[in-house]
């Protein structure tokens, strides 16, 4: 029981004098997504909703719409990240409306900070087509308390 317990105590000091630095380095890229359908899909499990919806990277369900997003970053140097998005939104109804739109983001990110805690900061610039068909001939809409 000593041995193993002493293995054991070993085996910790080992691991924790074999620290890593685990920031960004030159070279280095990342690929992301847009993550909130999964999120609100987790957290509806958590919570007990019955209704929760079926996960689905293009729907965003606060605002009716579909959006797609995937973007990525590259490292030029340990401080700096060049930085790109591409986004992708598309909706159509029952009524024949629908609208399409394209956007790319550019930017580039500077980083502040030597430790695991670090600041950025930077700039973006995006760039939006946008096409949107409204074909209903009729609607009818009703308010009330």
């Amino acid at each position: 029981m000593k041995k193993l317990i002493t293995i054991a105590c070993a085996f910790a000091v080992t691991l924790s004098v074999n620290a890593q630095d685990n920031t960004p380095k030159a070279g280095d890229w990342s690929v992301g997504t847009h993550a909130g359908p999964v999120l609100e899909y987790v957290g509806n499990l958590i919570s007990g909703v019955a209704t929760s919806p079926a996960v689905s990277f293009g729907e965003d369900q606060g605002h009716g719409t579909n959006h797609t997003n995937i973007s990525g970053k590259y490292f030029t140097d340990d401080m700096t990240a060049w930085r790109g998005s591409l986004n992708l939104y598309f909706t159509s109804d029952s009524l024949a409306d629908s609208s399409f739109m394209l956007g790319v983001t550019a930017g580039k990110e500077h980083r502040k900070g030597t430790a695991n805690l670090q600041g950025y900061y930077g700039y973006q610039a995006n760039i939006n087509m946008m096409n949107h068909d409204d074909e209903t001939e009729m609607s009818f809409g009703a308010h009330g308390l």
